[in-house]
């Protein structure tokens, strides 16, 4: 949540005011981004996710919008620091298709 508050912060005042209060994101992209992460190694098994209520789709939904945000930044911008939080996000997304995968095989 404190990432969505970030970026409209720094959005709006430099509407506002001309400049941005706070720059845009860089290392501390990469933090937020590394959470979900850590959330997905804690719970790798695929089963044990299914029973936390929307577990997975919020990781998801998250590592979504730090991917989103932080990959046009590093490609066109040249934030090469934004490039830790898209290498993060996509580890999550591999990271749920791999666990969801070894979870049909054992299954099925």
């Amino acid at each position: 949540m404190l990432a969505f508050v970030r970026v409209a912060l720094s959005m709006a005042t430099k509407e506002i005011q001309g400049e941005a209060l706070l720059p845009l994101p860089t290392w501390e992209w990469d933090v937020a981004a590394l959470t979900p992460l850590l959330v997905l190694i804690r719970y790798r098994d695929s089963a044990l996710r299914s029973r936390v209520t929307q577990l997975e789709s919020h990781l998801r939904f998250f590592s979504g919008f730090y991917l989103f945000y932080a990959l046009p930044f590093a490609a066109l911008d040249g934030r090469w620091q934004l490039w830790p939080a898209v290498a993060f996000s996509v580890t999550v997304y591999a990271g749920i298709w791999y666990t969801n995968r070894q979870a049909a095989r054992t299954r099925g």
